[in-house]
């Protein structure tokens, strides 16, 4: 179960990747992993080995009295580690380096995750039908596979969400505040996160890297769906038909092969054409035929 003593003096947890400078501390560290957590959080019920590490969970992350914020971005941590950790992104310092192929990372997690390429070890299983994924996220993605139902209904545009907190999340663009605004430009967004993905176009900064392939992204669910690639996964399906595709804006163009529907219209010639892309087409006859005639 320990691992071995690297060049650098440093011992390495094999189950998260992190590095501690004795072995004691790597023991006690695995006891994180194994011993029973009979300390449970009253507000988010996140439990803990020992009562001290409660405190200072409580402490820190319920906490308001104190907001650690990055003044490059406008985002605000809990914690200063976690600011720290931030902050990496934007100098682009990596000091955690793979042993193996010296590809580095800004975190410690961050290169537990990616060892598990190298070891091909598949730790996060779904408890519905046993399939197994290297990546949490990649999981997370699955899992909506077995979560067809939507409870939560927008009561003016009749969207529906799997959970509350997303229909409250969409109600703020039917009521056109936007409260979050970009220093930079003066753009305005109804969602904080909405305005931190904005920043990734002035910054250029894509912090979310495939372990797989190295490839990196601006926005999660980027990650996620190029992830399917790596994967064999096609959760949308067809209920027409049945087949299955890796992600829903091809799902909604094969749907069109199922209906007699002709949204796009051409505006010269009357002439209909389910799919955008053959309008386009089209129109270019009628740009050539005008400059023939010229």
């Amino acid at each position: 179960m320990l691992s071995f003593k690297e060049k650098f003096d440093h011992y390495v947890c094999d189950l998260c990747g992190k590095s501690l400078k004795a072995l004691k501390s790597l023991k006690r560290h695995y006891q994180l992993h194994t011993s029973p957590k009979n300390y449970e959080c009253d507000l988010c019920k996140k439990k803990f080995v020992q009562r001290h590490y409660l405190l200072n969970h409580c402490k820190t992350v319920h906490s308001t009295d104190k907001l650690f914020p990055c003044h490059l971005c406008n985002q605000s941590f809990k914690r200063k580690p976690e600011l720290v950790i931030h902050l990496r992104l934007h100098t682009n310092i990596k000091p955690y380096v793979c042993t193996i192929c010296g590809k580095a990372f800004c975190d410690s997690s961050a290169l537990g995750k990616h060892s598990k390429v190298h070891s091909n070890i598949r730790s996060y299983s779904c408890e519905i039908c046993k399939r197994t994924y290297r990546q949490k996220s990649t999981l997370v993605f699955h899992r909506r596979i077995h979560m067809a139902e939507k409870s939560f209904v927008c009561d003016i545009c009749k969207a529906t969400f799997t959970c509350k907190s997303g229909l409250t999340r969409h109600l703020l663009v039917h009521s056109g505040i936007k409260p979050h605004k970009c220093r930079l430009c003066g753009k305005a967004f109804t969602g904080n996160s909405d305005l931190v993905r904005h920043y990734r176009t002035h910054t250029k900064e894509k912090p979310y890297e495939c372990d797989i392939c190295c490839k990196t992204f601006s926005q999660k669910s980027m990650l996620i769906n190029h992830s399917l690639a790596h994967s064999n996964d096609r959760p949308h399906a067809c209920d027409q038909c049945g087949k299955f595709f890796k992600n829903r804006r091809i799902l909604l163009d094969h749907m069109l092969i199922h209906t007699e529907e002709k949204r796009y219209i051409c505006v010269l010639c009357n002439k209909a054409f389910r799919r955008n892309y053959h309008l386009k087409m089209h129109s270019l006859t009628h740009i050539k035929n005008i400059v023939t005639e010229n």
